[in-house]
């Protein structure tokens, strides 16, 4: 695959920039040479590119001036309406950003929006008794108190921690972009400057785009809006925009804009994760600006965007059984068979099925839960608890000794997703089998 230089530019110095993007090519390439056996050649390669961005970053100004003219009124209130968001210690000190956000306006309603992974992370930490706080360039700071986060994106960030596709080495973990990326953010205070949400028909492809946001990574440090030029590369769905313009690690939650305002939240992009940094490498995404709107009146969930990208991912990753399945797999013997399996409605939880073990065989119970959620098995002969699986985790494993009559009863821990099931697969091998 080909490596360009993107079409960006930063409002900062020019050696500034130069020096950044340098350093993380070299990364990049030093990288590359340790883990994959290439010569010298591949930064010699790489010199081209570097050539180019001096003279791109080595202009006077910095700024492409026809695109700053186009976009200049709606970057006017950027410094201010801008935010990095981050936690610090509970007296206010040790600050370390997460991500970006900014305060918007829709005309009847206002808010300070961002990612919806960001506004998760800042969930956790805050549980742990951080504060969460969003600072301007200006030096404003904001406490967060609380969030708004679509249902079905914490159901999604659960499963995606699942993921996985089978190849030669086995099991590969995966991760996918995740549905209904976005959230606003309570704050206690007044947010001033905000910057309009642009209409849906401001979006198409070829217009000219800016993302203001505060990266941290990269060799650079949140305590100033960077902002980005480039274009809307496509509109792959009524959900989604493709852009051009830069980004890099704690760029999610920032503005995506066009002249009339926010067009959309940026939410990733595609980079090399290399040993020391993770390098930006091609087209970036961001929310459309309309999720934001729903998700401020209570219409918005994310349900029919959740059921899309579940279609997706069974075209191309494991069910929740096929893992647990194979997990089992490692535990039995090689001449395991599978002797039951059966499917429980969310409806129907928590249930029980009765089986007969017989004797001369060990038995393995395996359960998933088709949304990856928090399955447990706890296996009864009479009243007396034979086998238990209550661990945090979404493949519990039951192992079965004894003969007899036994009740198998599974159950979720958590909120299930209406429609949602576990399957259930139970495996024997004989006692004396070769393992």
């Amino acid at each position: 695959m080909a490596i360009r230089g993107p079409g960006f530019v930063f409002r900062q110095s020019s050696l500034e920039r130069f020096a950044a993007r340098l350093r993380a090519w070299i990364l990049a390439c030093s990288g590359f040479t340790r883990r994959r056996g290439l010569s010298a050649l591949a930064v010699i390669a790489l010199a081209p590119l570097l050539i180019s961005s001096a003279r791109q970053y080595g202009s006077s100004s910095g700024i492409r001036p026809d695109l700053e003219r186009t976009l200049g009124s709606v970057l006017q209130h950027a410094d201010k309406a801008v935010f990095a968001v981050g936690i610090t210690r509970s007296d206010g000190s040790g600050f370390r950003p997460i991500g970006s956000a900014f305060s918007f306006t829709t005309g009847h309603e206002s808010g300070l929006a961002t990612a919806a992974h960001v506004a998760c992370a800042l969930e956790e930490h805050m549980k742990r008794g951080f504060r969460a706080v969003a600072r301007n360039a200006a030096g404003r700071e904001l406490e967060i108190v609380n969030t708004r986060i679509p249902t079905m994106f914490r159901h999604a960030l659960r499963i995606s921690e699942h993921q996985y596709r089978e190849d030669a080495i086995g099991l590969t973990r995966v991760t996918e972009a995740l549905p209904a990326d976005v959230a606003v953010l309570i704050v206690a205070g007044e947010l001033g400057d905000a910057l309009p949400i642009a209409p849906s028909e401001a979006l198409s492809r070829g217009r000219e785009v800016a993302v203001a946001a505060f990266p941290s990574e990269g060799g650079y440090e949140a305590t100033a809006v960077r902002t980005t030029f480039g274009h809307i590369a496509s509109t792959p769905s009524d959900r989604t925009v493709e852009t051009s313009a830069f980004v890099t690690g704690g760029s999610s939650g920032g503005a995506l804009l066009v002249r009339e305002g926010v067009c959309g939240i940026i939410v990733g992009g595609r980079m090399i994760n290399d040993d020391e940094t993770r390098i930006p490498i091609g087209l970036n995404y961001a929310v459309r600006s309309e999720a934001l709107e729903k998700l401020l009146v209570g219409d918005f969930d994310g349900r029919s965007w959740y059921d899309q990208w579940r279609q997706q991912l069974s075209e191309r990753y494991l069910p929740a059984i096929g893992v647990a399945e194979r997990i089992a797999r490692l535990y039995t013997c090689d001449a395991a068979e599978m002797v039951l399996e059966y499917a429980v409605p969310e409806s129907d939880l928590p249930h029980v099925k009765t089986i007969t073990l017989n004797e001369g065989f060990e038995y393995w119970v395996s359960a998933a839960a088709t949304d990856f959620g928090d399955a447990d098995i706890v296996v009864y002969k009479g009243w007396d608890v034979v086998g238990a699986d209550l661990a945090e985790d979404s493949f519990p494993l039951v192992h079965l000794a004894d003969p007899g009559l036994v009740h198998i009863t599974t159950d979720l821990s958590g909120e299930a997703v209406a429609g949602e099931r576990i399957d259930v697969r139970v495996f024997r091998c004989p006692s004396d089998g070769p393992r």
